[in-house]
């Protein structure tokens, strides 16, 4: 691969994802639309769908307690040229499987609202100026350079919200 920008997200439970973006020659960061790049949002999410189904397989149909198959790695290509790579990978030795799926769903839905916030920004922008506060900030980091990304890691950032589970009876 050429010389590219490495970006890192903390999903949790020690699991990483990492995206590395191809750098253009002569192409400024702030030239993408919508704080886009070589990769954007909607292809990293593609990636987190894949690797949902990956992970999901090792702890569901091969009883994977502990996962063993090692980072999950894609390539992002489009009309012939490798424009980036996405890696899920954990430094902790021997990380459960239930885990891996866990932080990578986190991963998949925080990706998921980046889309539609890119996809629906003229939505969105009537919702930021009435809400303000995180909304507000997040709508205008899908302008700046880079601007999906970090908008994806400061959705990833943000404590997960889980339901209180209701009682068995």
């Amino acid at each position: 691969m050429d010389a590219f920008n490495e970006f890192s997200f903390d999903l949790g439970h020690d699991v990483c994802l990492i995206v590395r973006v191809v750098i253009e020659p002569g192409r400024v960061a702030g030239s993408y639309p919508l704080g886009g790049g070589p990769v954007e949002i909607e292809e990293i999410w593609d990636f987190l769908t894949d690797a949902v189904n990956h992970f999901k397989y090792h702890r569901d149909k091969l009883k994977e307690v502990q996962y063993s198959g090692g980072p999950f790695r894609k390539d992002v290509e489009s009309v012939g040229k490798i424009w980036g790579a996405c890696e899920i990978s954990c430094a902790k030795e021997g990380q459960t499987a239930a885990a891996f799926v866990e932080a990578v769903i986190h991963a998949y839905t925080s990706a998921h609202m980046i889309v539609d916030l890119v996809n629906q920004h003229r939505a969105w922008e009537k919702i930021a100026k009435k809400e303000g506060g995180y909304v507000k900030e997040l709508y205008d980091m899908i302008f700046m350079p880079n601007g999906q990304l970090l908008a994806l890691k400061a959705e990833l950032a943000r404590p997960v919200r889980i339901p209180p589970r209701s009682k068995q009876v």
